[in-house]
């Protein structure tokens, strides 16, 4: 799993530059909505989910939500129940994780889903909004 997670952060990085490379139109709330689609990126790709990582994505999230023009705000709203299943998760029934129990395990699957789904959102929120006629499929 190490090395499959490298090479997902790899093109992780990968992705973020072409989207940088082929993104034509920006807004004023392309800059934050830019970092927070890295920072989910990177963080879903990681070889260590921490739950200390959600304190960046929550604040990158309300950075995007201030601005009206985010194409973030469907992204936010699937990182706050990400952010309460992993304080649910840590430390409350971190004994389940560590046990391997089936809550421990589905816990921590629906919490890594919500973020891969939260990712791959922002991915196409972004691209859409700043890309619209690179890559277009008809």
């Amino acid at each position: 799993m190490a090395g499959a997670s490298l090479v997902l952060t790899g093109a992780a990085l990968v992705w973020l530059l072409l989207w940088r490379v082929r993104s034509l139109h920006w807004s004023a709330a392309t800059p934050a909505d830019a970092a927070l689609m890295a920072v989910l990126l990177v963080t879903v790709t990681s070889r260590v989910l921490s739950p200390q990582y959600m304190v960046w994505l929550l604040g990158l999230a309300a950075v995007c939500l201030t601005s009206r023009a985010t194409t973030q705000r469907p992204v936010a709203l699937l990182l706050l129940p990400a952010a309460a299943l992993s304080a649910l998760v840590y430390p409350v029934l971190y004994l389940q994780v560590l046990t391997v129990t089936p809550l421990g395990c589905a816990l921590l699957v629906a919490r890594n889903g919500l973020l891969v789904w939260a990712a791959l959102l922002s991915c196409r929120l972004l691209w859409e909004e700043s890309a619209p006629d690179v890559l277009r499929v008809p």
